[in-house]
């Protein structure tokens, strides 16, 4: 009788690290690593605009600065949630400002999000997806892709730089 509890209780803790290791393997250690928080600002640059099949390069590209302010980006695992202030400017004229936030994916050191630009002031919202590649200890670049703010049914990408703090 006591030889079975002993058999009982060694398969049991068998069966328990047997889970484990299974977990481990599959998914790795990335399950306990704790979350980094990286704060940052930057600004974004237009590439080009796209209409239907047509892809140019806008005049005013110049004319146009976006920038983003207290930034965070919280990664814990394959998981990360973006952050800022957003500022988007025309000729140095304020033409919107707001709340940027997303959610995505991390995986090898670049971060897909989807996010979403708020615009209080306005009740007006820009939705668009972001890659961008996140190393251990430099700044941060990528790209935007989103509709564009001053020409509805217009889409623009952009270049991101992010700078950390």
């Amino acid at each position: 009788m006591e030889t079975s509890y002993a058999i009982l209780l060694g398969a049991a803790i068998t069966g328990v690290f047997s889970l484990l290791a299974t977990i481990v393997n599959k998914y790795g250690m990335t399950f306990w690593r704790p979350s980094r928080k990286i704060r940052f600002s930057g600004r974004f640059f237009v590439i080009q605009r796209m209409e239907k099949s047509t892809v140019y390069k806008p005049e005013d590209a110049e004319s146009l600065e976006q920038e983003v302010r207290n930034g965070t980006l919280s990664i814990r695992s394959h998981k990360c949630l973006y952050s800022s202030e957003y500022i988007f400017r025309m000729d140095g004229e304020i033409l919107s400002s707001g709340k940027m936030t997303g959610k995505g994916v991390f995986h090898n050191g670049v971060a897909f999000i989807v996010y979403t630009i708020k615009d209080s002031a306005k009740h007006q919202f820009w939705y668009g997806t972001m890659l961008l590649h996140v190393t251990d200890w430099g700044d941060m670049y990528g790209y935007l892709m989103n509709e564009s703010i001053t020409q509805k049914g217009k889409t623009g990408i952009v270049f991101v730089e992010l700078k950390r703090n």
